[in-house]
């Protein structure tokens, strides 16, 4: 089985992830790319994953109806905050349902110790919970360690794994469909290497 990745193709997301990896405007400016990015961009991403239940409320006079957040389905955003808390300010915010986990997995002697506080992040109440790796850009292999963990340390299924990130290299892609051929991966480039 080969690695689903789905490339996000929409037109603003293209523009800003473009602008982002290439480095192209000042500081201001990429700082808002990278808000309006990670709003737009885990709404495509979530978009199959956050489950809403219609509930209708009877009035004497008539019928609202309105509609709710199942919290039986639960969403993990893994990521390193230094580096992407400007993509996701505002999704706790939207979603309050959404657990954002920091975990610095680009570091060896931290990812231990973040590591063991998963099974408290992580409540296995909920029937369907999915797991979110966020990063700018995946250039090695560390994303291998961090999924190699979150499967040793909690129950989720790969198929419930989910990798998001503005670019990744090719190679790491190639690794990835090896490894963990069931995992997807939600990007908006993919970096070839001219060797």
């Amino acid at each position: 089985m080969q690695l689903n990745i789905y490339k996000i193709s929409h037109p603003i997301i293209q523009f800003l992830s473009s602008s982002i990896i290439n480095k192209t405007t000042s500081k201001s400016l990429h700082e808002q790319h990278y808000k309006y990015i990670g709003l737009l961009f885990i709404y495509e991403v979530l978009r199959k994953y956050i489950k809403t239940e219609e509930l209708y409320i009877k009035n004497i006079h008539y019928t609202k109806n309105v509609n709710l957040i199942n919290l039986q389905n639960r969403c993990y955003i893994f990521t390193d905050l230094p580096s992407t808390y400007r993509m996701i300010t505002d999704i706790k915010i939207l979603l309050p349902n959404i657990e954002i986990v920091h975990v610095e997995y680009k570091n060896d002697h931290t990812i231990d110790k973040e590591i063991k506080n998963i099974n408290k992040n992580i409540e296995l109440k909920y029937f369907n919970i999915n797991i979110f790796i966020l990063d700018e850009i995946i250039k090695n292999e560390e994303i291998i360690k961090l999924i190699k963990y979150l499967k040793r340390h909690t129950k989720v299924p790969s198929e419930n794994m989910h990798i998001a990130c503005i670019a990744c290299y090719n190679e790491i892609l190639n690794k990835l469909s090896n490894i963990y051929p069931k995992l997807k991966v939600y990007t908006t480039k993919i970096i070839y290497n001219n060797k």
